[in-house]
């Protein structure tokens, strides 16, 4: 799989019951959904391995969720040492998707979330549309 232009970044998403490691975003810069129950808090954690102590990294929740210590959507991070971000968010209470963007040195990564149990994919049988 290529790497989207920009600085790489690998994601770690975690909840009281399920733990998803080493998501990496494809060549358009999105991620693989992952599913969460309703108002469940989340733990994402971002790594930026080729940035540098002190970068700013912009995070906006759109579409639904919350960061868990305030209302706000979107908010600004700055990298340390380790190069890593932890964000704690609680999932919306409605079913459906809410994406969490990071936005970094003019580049955008976007992480889908899907608030209940993931819809089934069409098979192309007209019966099971």
């Amino acid at each position: 799989m290529a790497w989207p232009p920009g600085p790489r970044l690998f994601a770690e998403v975690s909840s009281a019951n399920k733990r998803f490691i080493n998501i990496r975003p494809n060549n358009a810069g999105i991620m693989p959904r992952i599913a969460v129950g309703a108002n469940e808090q989340i733990e994402v954690n971002l790594q930026l391995p080729e940035n540098s102590k002190g970068d700013r990294v912009f995070v906006e929740l759109t579409d639904g969720g919350k960061f868990v210590d305030d209302a706000n959507r979107g908010r600004i991070f700055t990298l340390g040492d380790d190069r890593k971000i932890s964000i704690p968010i609680q999932s919306d209470h409605r079913p459906g998707y809410f994406n969490l963007l990071v936005r970094q040195a003019g580049h955008t990564r976007t992480l889908p979330l899907w608030v209940g149990p993931l819809p089934e994919l069409a098979t192309g049988d007209p019966d099971n549309l």
